[in-house]
């Protein structure tokens, strides 16, 4: 039997992109935009959450349990009133996660499988639809190079973006950032064939429906997907501009059409762009700083990098930060002599010279529509490198072209191989390495040392870091522990909530038990205090309690803390930490 080489790499490929995105996908314990993930998707709110008493961690558990009750249009309206997404990411999660259930109980005692959506389970329940969803983009690559370029560039493609950090960072957060990244990757595959359709004067209806019908769910998953929306009218109009002025009679006959496509997209959005509109000035987007001078453009640069290599930096000895940021820099510096090498002869060469500048133009404009963000609006997005991904299917299918095609006027040996017609027998690994060969297996090599630090949080970390902040609270096991969060929004008990969550992964409570309480902290954190005096606290004569109050400086703490009846907690002086927030120690007898 004849066995086609080629798509055995690509299952190999996919099989790699697989593993990594599904590995120890339940490591790392859910973060604040997570638990608003999980809040939303299970159908539940922030109403649920009991406020101004101490909770047991059995109540938290309780919380994060699917509500077979809820609807989309419930789920939506949760969204406006406690949130600032658009409603189709949670609503499909929502599904999935009543799928879930709904398979195990008809198939899961036959075969014995482990029922999902139990609460030791939940961020591997809630991840892995963004990661299946990242595999898909995996997919979606390799047909947007196959078409764009050839079968060699949409093999490497694939393998680019199998072992990207920054694909598998995204692919393991249960968030909507996957889905748009395959939507995306869609959306530019199609535009592609618009492009080709374009030069050979062809007009294909069923393209056309696809591009619309691509771009209006993307709407509705992430407000982001707008800048990449607007982008491809900018590189439609760009295409249609550049092609040969005899090659433009297919754009008279079809211009009412066209236009219908391109604004059909923003009329299905209507509904919901007053609620878009009302969500830009809430205060759960404050957080996004303003611009520093040029720093966004450096920002911008590190997230470049990121896509490819990502070592452990953050919250690591001085030595170790350095080193890893000095062979980052010097990665990136020559692959990006490379890359732009191979975006030069892909320019130059006819075959290949539409395509690049499809995406070269898509790529410009989403960056030119990041730079408007973050000077005229005040907020600089490009602090946080997840945003990137309006421009991360571009970026990797424009990367790996240019790795792959060679620049030395000969046919590259890798490209033989992933290219290689079917045989009866395989072929014998005796290939000379040329050096487009080497420096993709470095490439390669790079990113899937990066993916096991990304898997094991030791890079790309969790913001705020409740696995750190849970470890340092966890100074006693044997003993009780409370943690008390003073709250000004939703985001600080969501915040809170985390760090419960990560709590209850390494405390035993058979051995000592675990609370939470949330106490408004209006007009100012004074209030905060007021209410731990009236406050319960659970029958034991000890009690370790964790003061969480963003914003509180040292010097704020109160020397100790009276709690109703005759229990006074004394501050622990040497138990003051600041991860993102800062949380103080009190030992309360």
């Amino acid at each position: 039997m004849k066995i086609s080489y080629h798509y055995l790499g690509l299952a190999l490929v996919m099989l790699v992109g697989i593993g990594l995105r599904f590995w120890h996908l339940d490591f790392k314990p859910l973060w604040l935009d997570e638990v608003i993930t999980a809040l939303m998707s299970l159908g539940r709110n922030y109403n649920d959450v009991p406020l101004q008493e101490l909770l047991p961690i059995e109540t938290v558990r309780q919380i994060f349990t699917l509500n077979w009750a809820a609807t989309c249009p419930q789920i939506a309206h949760n969204l406006v009133t406690q949130s600032t997404h658009p409603p189709l990411f949670f609503c499909l999660m929502h599904a999935w996660l009543r799928a879930g259930l709904t398979i195990f109980s008809a198939f899961g005692d036959r075969f014995g499988l482990n029922p999902p959506l139990q609460y030791e389970t939940l961020g591997n329940d809630l991840r892995s639809l963004p990661a299946l969803f990242g595999v898909c983009a995996i997919a979606a690559i390799y047909y947007l190079n196959r078409i764009a370029f050839s079968k060699a560039s949409g093999l490497t493609a694939a393998a680019v973006m199998a072992v990207s950090p920054f694909g598998v960072y995204l692919s393991q957060e249960a968030r909507h950032y996957t889905l748009p990244v395959l939507l995306i990757t869609l959306s530019l595959l199609i535009l592609i064939q618009i492009q080709q359709d374009i030069e050979k004067q062809r007009w294909r209806l069923s393209v056309w429906i696809a591009w619309l019908a691509i771009n209006s769910i993307g709407f509705y998953v992430h407000y982001f997907f707008i800048l990449a929306y607007i982008a491809q009218l900018v590189t439609l109009c760009g295409i249609f501009y550049k092609v040969d002025h005899q090659s433009l009679n297919i754009l008279p006959a079809n211009l009412p059409l066209i236009i219908t496509f391109c604004l059909l997209p923003l009329i299905f959005f209507i509904p919901w762009l007053p609620l878009m509109l009302g969500d830009v000035g809430r205060p759960e987007t404050n957080w996004i700083p303003q611009p520093n001078n040029i720093l966004p453009f450096f920002q911008t640069l590190v997230g470049w990098i990121l896509m490819v290599i990502a070592l452990p930096v953050e919250n690591y000895p001085l030595w170790i930060a350095i080193t890893a940021v000095i062979l980052m820099l010097l990665f990136g510096i020559w692959l990006f002599l490379h890359i732009f090498k191979g975006l030069k002869k892909l320019w130059q060469t006819t075959d290949t010279h539409s395509s690049t500048w499809t995406l070269l133009c898509f790529t410009a404009c989403v960056l030119l529509e990041f730079f408007a963000i973050v000077y005229l609006m005040g907020k600089d997005i490009t602090v946080v490198p997840r945003y990137n991904f309006v421009y991360y299917p571009a970026i990797s299918a424009l990367l790996a072209a240019s790795l792959v095609i060679p620049t030395d006027g000969k046919m590259a040996s890798i490209k033989k191989f992933i290219s290689l017609p079917a045989s009866p027998c395989p072929p014998v690994f005796s290939l000379t390495p040329s050096p487009t060969f080497t420096r993709l297996s470095l490439v390669l090599l790079v990113g899937i040392i990066s993916c096991i630090f990304v898997v094991y949080d030791l890079a790309f970390q969790k913001p705020y870091n409740p696995q750190e902040v849970a470890k340092n609270m966890n100074v006693e096991p044997g003993l009780p522990l409370a943690v008390v969060m003073g709250y000004n929004d939703y985001q600080d008990v969501a915040l809170g909530l985390s760090f419960a969550l990560a709590l209850d992964k390494i405390r035993d409570e058979k051995i000592a038990g675990t609370y939470l309480a949330f106490y408004e902290r209006s007009p100012n954190y004074l209030s905060v205090l007021q209410s731990l005096s009236q406050m319960s606290p659970p029958t034991t004569t000890q009690l370790n309690l964790w003061l969480v109050i963003p914003g509180l400086k040292p010097k704020d703490y109160p020397p100790n803390l009276p709690l109703s009846g005759a229990t006074t907690c004394t501050i622990d002086p040497t138990k003051h930490y600041r991860l993102g927030i800062p949380y103080q120690l009190y030992r309360c007898q």
